[in-house]
Formats: C-alpha cells, structure tokens, sequence
C-alpha cells in the first residue's frame, strides 16, 4: 500500500512538473519566435537603410543641372526609360532616381501612387514639381519657392487618389551672353525633398 501510495505520489510530481513544464516551453518557443521576428524586421529595415544611405551617396552628388538652349518649356514628368533603373525596395515602396544634364528627380513608386521630387531646367526657365500624399507638406515648398522669386501653384485637377502635385516655376534670368553659353541652376532644396519623398517610401 506505502508503494503504491509513493508511486501514485510520484507520478502527480511528475505530471505537474510536465503540466507546468509545457507552457513554459510554449511560450519559450514563442518568445524565440518572437526574437527571431524582431530580429528579422530590424535587419531588414538596416539592410534599406545601407541601400539608401549608399544611393544618396550618389543622389546628393550634385545638385546642379545645366540647360541647353532650347525653346519649349520644361517638362516636370519627362517620360524615361525607368526599366533600367536601379530601384530601392523600401517599407511603402520603391525609391529610384532619375536624372540627365537638365532634369532629374527621386521617385517613390508604389501599387497606387507616385511620390516624386523633380527639377527640369531650360534657357529660360526653371520648374520644379512635388508630388505628395497630402498637402501639409506644401506650404514649406510654397515658402522655399517665394524664397527664389518663383510661382507657386497647386495642381486642383486631382486624376488619382492620395496625390496631391504642386509646382514652382522660376524665370531665369538672361545674362545676354552669347547664345553658346548655357544656364547652370543649383536647387538649394534637393536634399530636403529628396530626404523628404525618401521618408514617404520608408513610412
């Protein structure tokens, strides 16, 4: 009877130590998994943050484009062949850059919207185009705009949902040189706005 007693008495020990053993390997098992998505998220996240610090690297190179003389005004969404394009597979999309001798621009790009900073210059004027998905950002780039003398004006025809375009076109000044000579334009603002659709893609 003592044994059988000692027995049964050894055998509740041994299923509560199981019973009390088996959430704490669940939840050991979850934490781990846990861990293992954080640690996930946290090296994915420095694994963009080294691709765009690296891309501004070249992005931020040079703020200056040279016009040639032309007549027609300058396109702020140039059509360009972005198919070879290197792109940044950020949070909310991805961020690729554009340019040549007189335009350039950063883009985020996602399934539904176009975010983009642009400038785009020619002998006579400069135009420069921000593509937001809302407008509280607008009146920093209205007052930098009135900063250089320039026009501002909001796009009021909106053609898709979330994005709101705002533009500033400053006249460039002849400085009755001969016709050969082209217009340099250095844009003071290209790191904030590019900084600024980069923390777009990355929200």
């Amino acid at each position: 009877m003592k044994l059988k007693t000692a027995l049964f008495s050894t055998a509740i020990a041994l299923a509560g130590l199981f019973t009390t053993a088996l959430p704490l390997a669940a939840i050991s098992a979850l934490t781990a998994c846990d861990n293992g998505n954080t640690a996930g998220t946290d090296e994915q996240a420095n694994s963009i943050t080294a691709a765009i610090d690296s891309a501004l690297t070249i992005w931020l190179a040079s703020d200056t484009l040279i016009a040639t003389e032309i007549s027609s005004y300058p396109c702020i969404d140039c059509p360009h062949d972005i198919i070879q394009v290197p792109k940044i597979h950020a949070e909310n999309g991805y961020l690729y850059h554009v340019a040549n001798e007189s335009f350039k621009s950063v883009v985020c790009e996602n399934d539904s919207n176009r975010f983009v900073y642009s400038v785009s210059v020619n002998d006579s004027v400069t135009q420069k185009g921000l593509t937001l998905p809302d407008s509280s950002t607008a009146e920093a780039f209205e007052a930098d705009c009135e900063e250089e003398a320039g026009a501002f004006e909001a796009d009021t025809t909106v053609t898709i949902k979330g994005q709101h375009s705002f533009y500033c076109s400053l006249t460039n000044l002849d400085d009755e040189t001969s016709s050969a000579d082209r217009t340099k334009y250095v844009d003071a603002y290209w790191k904030k706005y590019v900084e600024l659709v980069i923390g777009i893609c990355r929200e």
